[in-house]
């Protein structure tokens, strides 16, 4: 029994783990998404226009400090509208939009650079001048935070569920250690114990079934001793007729006078009829209690009955050489 509640129990258990994650991991990505637009939203705020060129007001330190990532590797290329590079990496480039397909003023993307797949940002500005800011990072802090939230989350949650088996596997035997007593006492009485059960119910469902079985002993109780009544009284009246059938049979061979035979002979048929009437009548009462329970009687069309019949018993009557027919089924017979 516990296997049949643990198992669904785990399979609920592992479909919301996998809900929560899809969850989390939603949320972790756009976190870390929602970081690199910030960066890129910087860089784009340091853009100026300077003599009719695009430049990024920003040195060497305070452009390290921008792009700053304890974990990640952060690359960025900065192009004004006609592809020329303001700033950054020129192979670092985005894939453009398919065809058809509106240009996005922020879009995500994966970027192939230096043989190695980035998550990067695109963001597209008007002011002072068109331009485009592509800003990519590597992967290895989001695939590290996946795995530390895969064991934090997995962890204790395998425990938990661990510590619940074990303790619905003790309650349940606990629970069911009565019905194992209830079983051991039915298997150890003989035909003849109907005595009331006394075992301990612990829950209320078994409570009802051991009264359901006490019931069920008093009432076999009741018929056994009736039957055991009806027995004795039914001995003591074949008895009665039956002695007295011997008494008057060793009577009549112990004399030899043939009218007292003959006088004998009628006693003893009048006895016999006595203990006939008798058997007729336990012979009666069995056929009514064989009638309660017999099935109830139901129309039958007896020419679908013999259809069916012959229908099943051709292929034998064929492969035996027996030409097997019937008459009279044309007609509904019921």
């Amino acid at each position: 029994m516990a296997r049949h509640v643990l198992l669904p129990l785990a399979a609920v258990w592992l479909a919301a783990t996998a809900i929560v994650l899809t969850i989390a991991s939603h949320s972790t990505e756009a976190a870390f998404d929602r970081a690199l637009l910030d960066d890129a939203l910087g860089l784009a705020a340091s853009v100026s226009l300077q003599e009719g060129r695009l430049q990024i007001d920003l040195s060497a330190e305070e452009l390290d400090a921008v792009l700053f990532d304890q974990s990640e590797v952060v690359y960025f290329a900065m192009r004004a509208a006609d592809g020329t590079l303001i700033a950054g990496q020129p192979a670092l480039r985005a894939e453009p939009p398919a065809p058809g397909r509106a240009v996005r003023q922020v879009e995500f993307t994966e970027i192939d650079f230096r043989h190695e797949i980035l998550r990067g940002v695109v963001l597209q500005r008007e002011h002072p001048a068109p331009f485009s800011v592509v800003l990519a990072q590597t992967t290895q802090g989001r695939s590290a935070h996946w795995q530390r939230l895969l064991l934090y989350s997995l962890t204790p949650l395998i425990g938990l569920l661990l510590l619940l088996g074990w303790w619905l596997g003790r309650a349940i035997e606990h629970d069911l250690h009565p019905v194992a007593e209830l079983q051991d006492e039915l298997n150890r009485r003989q035909g003849s114990e109907l005595q009331p059960l006394a075992v301990p119910a612990t829950t209320s469902d078994l409570e009802s079934l051991v009264r359901s079985v006490n019931g069920l002993m008093g009432r076999l109780s009741t018929l056994v001793a009736a039957q055991r009544e009806f027995s004795g009284t039914v001995a003591h009246e074949l008895r009665t007729p039956l002695a007295g059938i011997r008494a008057l049979a060793a009577y009549g061979l112990a004399h030899d006078d043939p009218a007292l035979w003959r006088e004998q002979l009628a006693a003893i048929v009048q006895s016999q009829e006595r203990a006939s009437r008798l058997v007729d009548q336990l012979l009666a009462l069995a056929l009514a209690d064989e009638a309660r329970s017999a099935p109830a009687l139901v129309p039958v069309a007896l020419d679908e009955l013999v259809r069916r019949v012959l229908l099943r018993t051709l292929p034998r009557a064929d492969a035996l050489g027996v030409d097997l027919g019937a008459q009279g089924i044309d007609d509904e017979v019921m």
